[in-house]
């Protein structure tokens, strides 16, 4: 990670900055995983519904839930899903 590299030893609050740094980076983590675990659910109730309507709606979500956090939102949907992965 960049941040960490750039952190000066010689500062006294260095390992203080380390730590939540490292904490930073596994918060972000989680919330890739937990966003892929979505998707592959919201695939899985797509799947196994009988409504084309609704099927595509669930394949849209899957598709949303895919792309963000990991990427910048594009479009209002992708910014709410991005805004409620941050918030879980």
């Amino acid at each position: 990670m960049e941040s960490i590299k750039n952190l000066n030893i010689n500062d006294p609050e260095y390992y203080d900055k380390l730590e939540e740094l490292k904490d930073m980076d596994i918060v972000a983590d989680v919330i890739l995983i937990y966003a892929d675990i979505y998707s592959k659910k919201i695939e899985n109730m797509a799947k196994k519904e009988k409504i084309l309507q609704e099927k595509k709606e669930l394949m849209e979500m899957a598709e949303i839930c895919k792309r963000v956090p990991a990427n910048p939102p594009k479009t209002f949907w992708e910014a709410l899903q991005h805004h409620l992965f941050m918030l879980a």
